[in-house]
Formats: structure tokens, sequence, C-alpha cells
């Protein structure tokens, strides 16, 4: 097997050591404390966070239904072009409808893409308008 770059090496060790991380901290949280957690990554556009915080939760062995209801939730908010977006939420319906043992790789990629995914402007521009129009709250 050819030895990895250490430029790789070193971030592989960043994600496992955030992994690690995440998983000790949210053994001391309960699932919607761990779900605001994601909520705070993919907000703050940190990938490698959301990933990491929605590892935990998975680990924790908490109903996958509101993880999935936060994610989709998120991949609405984020951004303000629709194709990012639905690629987020593609990512959810193919997790519901799959039946591979590996599925919940699905909802990694879901947290990674919503917070990673290249943004211009103001990455809630769309949805403080959309919530200003309707008289929504923001949460």
């Amino acid at each position: 097997m050819p030895e990895l770059p250490k430029t790789a090496t070193g971030k592989i060790q960043k994600f496992v050591l955030r992994g690690r991380r995440a998983a000790i901290a949210a053994s001391k949280l309960k699932p919607e404390q761990i779900l605001d957690r994601i909520d705070a990554a993919v907000i703050a556009l940190n990938g490698p966070d959301s990933t990491a915080w929605t590892k935990a939760y998975l680990e924790s062995g908490a109903d996958r239904k509101p993880l999935v209801q936060r994610l989709a939730l998120l991949a609405c908010r984020m951004g303000n072009d629709p194709h990012n977006q639905e690629l987020g939420l593609c990512l959810l319906e193919d997790y519901r409808r799959s039946q591979a043992a590996d599925r919940e790789r699905l909802l990694l990629a879901c947290a990674k893409h919503t917070a990673g995914h290249r943004k211009y402007g103001d990455p809630l521009e769309c949805y403080r308008r959309f919530a200003e129009a309707f008289d929504l709250t923001e949460s």
C-alpha cells in the first residue's frame, strides 16, 4: 500500500481527532443538544465539525428521524443556490429509500455538503427573506 503524503496524513489525523472529541462530548449530551451542535457547525460553514457531530449523533444510537429532519431544514436554509440545496435534500431522499447496510454515510455526506459547498454572499439571506415575508421566528 502506498504511503500517504504528510499533508493527507495530517488531515486524516485532524478529522479522526475531531470525531473522537465530538463522540466524547456527545456521550454527555442529550440527542437534542447534539442536533444543536450539528446546526451550529453547519451555520458556521464548518464541514469537518458538522460531519463529526453527525457521526457522534449516529453512534449515540438516538432516533434517526430528528436528525433527518434537522438536516433537511439546514439544507433548505443554507445558501442562495437551489442546486446546492437540492443536493443535500437528494442525499436525504436516498437515505430514506436505501436499504444498504452503510446508508448512514448519506447522512454524513449531507451534513458535510450542506456546511461545505461554496456559498456566495450571506448563506442565510434567502431564508431570512422568506422568514420575514411569512413572519416566522428564526430558530
